[in-house]
């Protein structure tokens, strides 16, 4: 039987233990930053310049997230979907424009911390939780991350990720590594992503969960749950 994303309590809320995603949960996560930038040194339409992300550099996003391909590897995967939408002529010129460390830095400045996510989070450890950081992720954003919001880290008990552990969600055994590396049982346990399909893994896996949107709505799954603020 599926697991009820929510219910109602009337004794000690049983949740002990948040599994928090970091993009669009914890942090803000903007590609389209990376998009702009590229789109303004190449001079191509931001159209384009998406088309090759999505359908030049996606195919290999999979095994980037699992550890399975080196960052500057996927860089070199992009630089050939990129170099066909601009030409070889253009590309000769462009190429010493676009470097690595340029590369680095235009994908991974992609995040701005939230400040009501963040002092949401405090207010949950200072009522005693566990928070663990299940995030699907790379190198480069995760380099990214800590760089925004170190605080976020500071709080966090454990932190897992895609990259390290090869396995990403939404499959559920990443959640069910969330339980093992926390010593936890997943009903004791909320998981909170922005993707629904993330949240359907948690589920299987015999954990709560909650489709982060905003601050507001998560505090008011958790007030149902009998959770005081």
């Amino acid at each position: 039987m599926k697991p009820r994303r929510i219910a109602t309590w009337t004794v000690e809320p049983p949740i002990k233990y948040f599994c928090f995603d970091i993009g669009n949960v914890l942090l803000n996560y903007d590609m389209d930053l990376f998009h702009q930038r590229v789109a303004d040194l190449t001079r191509q339409p931001l159209k384009d310049v998406k088309e090759v992300s999505m359908v030049g550099a996606r195919p290999y996003w999979h095994r980037f997230e699992i550890g399975k391909i080196l960052p500057y590897h996927f860089y070199r995967y992009y630089c050939e979907a990129l170099k066909n939408l601009v030409g070889l002529l253009a590309w000769s010129e462009l190429r010493v424009k676009f470097s690595y460390a340029y590369y680095r830095k235009a994908f991974g400045d992609t995040f701005t911390l939230d400040l009501n996510s963040l002092n949401f989070m405090r207010g949950l450890k200072v009522r005693g939780a566990k928070i663990i950081l299940v995030s699907n992720n790379n190198p480069i954003h995760y380099e990214y991350c800590l760089r925004t919001g170190p605080e976020i880290f500071r709080l966090a008990d454990e932190c897992l990720l895609s990259h390290e552990v090869g396995l990403r969600k939404p499959d559920p055994a990443m959640w069910l590594k969330a339980v093992e590396l926390g010593n936890f049982n997943p009903w004791e346990a909320m998981a909170v992503d922005d993707k629904s399909e993330n949240i359907d893994g948690a589920l299987q896996a015999g954990m709560m969960g909650h489709v982060f949107t905003s601050v507001p709505a998560f505090r008011a799954d958790l007030e149902k749950l009998g959770f005081e603020f």
